[in-house]
């Protein structure tokens, strides 16, 4: 195969990789999420499982939870959750 051929570049010779995009602090600071469905839905379904936290972790089930229901609706890894909580916490 010699290569492939886009729309956006044309040809492109095999072994050629393309620029992943960087991503600057900056742009960072303009992210802003507004969700409130789907965490509410979820907090109510949840409603026994949180009684249950409260009880064995009276300090951090609050976060506990809330770190569950942001894996669950934005699909991320826990390595994004202090961004994303972060970024919650300021809207």
């Amino acid at each position: 195969m010699l290569g492939r051929i886009t729309e956006e570049d044309g040809f492109i010779p095999r072994g050629t990789k393309k620029k992943k995009a960087t991503v600057s602090p900056e742009s960072l600071k303009n992210i802003c999420m507004r969700e409130s469905g789907a965490s509410t839905y979820l907090q109510h379904l949840s409603q026994d499982i949180t009684n249950v936290l409260a009880f064995f972790f009276p300090d951090t089930y609050r976060e506990i939870l809330t770190l569950a229901i942001t894996r669950v609706v934005h699909q991320s890894p826990h390595v994004n959750a202090k961004l994303k909580c972060r970024k919650l916490a300021q809207n």
